[in-house]
């Protein structure tokens, strides 16, 4: 409890440097002169940092003090991000040979993106902020930075069309101030002009959180029809559509049934974009490779029996799939040339009798498998670990009994695996915490939902819906709001998004 108190008093004086702080800032913006503002700015700084070092000092050896006596205080921190406010202003100089029609929808896609992005939560057209904002020049945002934060507002965002230039200004005022001016020049060809958008998204977020954004990556699907036949009198194609479901384009299609997409990792370019999938094209479900360019189909390997579910590593080294040419369905583990070349035989790396294992999915390292597999008479979830001897003894069940989990998908960070369980009577996604090791629900409703995959991000995950409604959605884990982004009386089901 004592320090528990030391903690919160310290958050409390910290705040108190800050009001201080607060309180001599606001006279700078009435000052007369650039160079009376810069002197007070850096009056107000010495005498806040000063305030900070004596607060820190003191507290600092209260605490080394304290732990000689008492136990560390451990404070857990929430794994999920947090939402932060990002105020995205709208100002349109000049749109001389450029439609308004045409600008609006220019600029609805990138704030489409960036709502979508899980980063923010965006504050539009509020009236005193956008006069701020109109009034004030880029160089003196650095000086107007305390009315973001005092705000709580982290972000901001200007983006502004002249002639045919989109010039997006973007500043960042946590935890120090930054800034960055992105440009995109305008062709008026909607389809040139998303894309561009989307990497300069993409690029945004990489500059404000070192991360990659989902913008600019594209999900493989599966298309099936007709509707409401059997997948055995169906044909089903193979697709690429934008991350929102925008710009849908065939790439397999072979009067046949198609399954399981998934991308090879590390492509270079999209003219070397590799996916494996499963194809009837022989009668039997077999593995196959093929570019997004539509290069010739070929053979992952010549095992015998049914091959279905395939997964590859991250490091593009070795496939996991599933076959029955030892009578049964067991795991089986294809290594591959850097070239994406099959190298020897496959490899049975776990069976056992009177049971059925399907979707294998690596983890980002590429050390561990996920699995399904009913050996306790019901579909549970279990880790493999591939570097220890024994299979039987390296396996670790996650999930609850009864609940029929199916088809997990590992995240890019490693941290979390989503999955399909039954909940109430409806398929639901889930996402167990590898940290905590909780079950979290994400979707709810009508309509059972399966074949989640992570998007490179691990903040978004697809999934399909099946029954009467087989579409493919889109949801953020964090706001857990799904966006459907496929449409159409197809069958669409069996999404894999983009690794990056």
């Amino acid at each position: 409890m004592e320090d528990l108190f030391l903690l919160q008093l310290f958050i409390q004086q910290v705040n108190l440097m800050l009001t201080f702080f607060v309180k001599n800032w606001k006279t700078i913006d009435f000052l007369p002169s650039l160079e009376a503002q810069k002197k007070k700015l850096l009056f107000c700084l010495s005498k806040a940092m000063l305030y900070n070092v004596v607060i820190y000092s003191f507290f600092l050896g209260l605490s080394i003090a304290a732990a000689e006596t008492y136990e560390t205080l451990t404070v857990r921190v929430r794994s999920q991000d947090t939402l932060q406010k990002c105020y995205l202003s709208s100002r349109m100089s000049s749109i001389d040979g450029i439609s308004k029609e045409y600008a609006d929808k220019v600029l609805h896609t990138f704030e489409t993106d960036l709502e979508n992005s899980a980063k923010f939560t965006l504050i539009k057209q509020d009236p005193e902020l956008e006069t701020f904002v109109r009034s004030k020049t880029q160089n003196s945002h650095l000086l107007a930075a305390m009315l973001w934060t005092k705000n709580s507002i982290p972000y901001l965002i200007l983006p502004e069309i002249c002639k045919d230039l989109l010039q997006i200004q973007v500043f960042s005022f946590h935890p120090y101030f930054s800034s960055k001016v992105f440009e995109i020049p305008l062709s008026i060809d909607f389809t040139v002009d998303q894309a561009a958008i989307h990497n300069t998204h993409d690029a945004i977020i990489q500059f404000l959180f070192k991360e990659p954004g989902i913008a600019s990556s594209h999900i493989l699907y599966v298309k099936t029809m007709p509707k409401y036949s059997t997948l055995q009198n169906s044909i089903s194609e193979i697709w690429e559509m934008d991350y929102d479901g925008k710009n849908s384009r065939k790439i397999i299609s072979n009067n046949s049934l198609n399954l399981n997409p998934v991308y090879f990792p590390n492509s270079v370019d999209d003219k070397d974009k590799k996916f494996l999938f499963v194809s009837y094209i022989q009668g039997q479900p077999k593995i196959f490779t093929s570019s997004i360019q539509g290069q010739e189909i070929q053979s992952l390997t010549s095992l015998r029996g049914n091959q279905i579910l395939p997964n590859i590593s991250r490091q593009s080294d070795k496939v996991a799939f599933i076959c029955d040419a030892t009578g049964r369905p067991d795991l089986f583990l294809q290594h591959l040339h850097s070239t994406g070349q099959s190298v020897g035989k496959p490899i049975q790396i776990f069976s056992k009798p009177h049971s059925v294992n399907a979707s294998p999915s690596f983890s980002p390292d590429g050390n561990k498998l996920a699995f399904v597999s009913d050996m306790d008479w019901t579909p549970r979830i279990y880790l493999l670990d591939l570097r220890k001897g024994n299979p039987i003894d390296n396996l670790a069940c996650i999930t609850k009994k009864n609940r029929e989990n199916t088809a997990p998908s590992w995240s890019p960070d490693g941290k979390k695996i989503a999955y399909s369980a039954k909940t109430n009577g409806i398929r639901q996604i889930w996402i167990y915490d590898l940290n905590t090791q909780e079950e979290n629900q994400i979707t709810t409703g009508p309509h059972h939902k399966e074949n989640p995959f992570f998007a490179p991000n691990s903040l978004h995950i697809v999934y399909n819906t099946t029954g009467r409604e087989s579409h493919v959605y889109m949801v953020d884990i964090n706001r857990k709001k799904p966006m459907q982004i496929t449409y159409g009386p197809e069958i669409s089901h069996y999404p894999a998004w983009e690794p990056k």
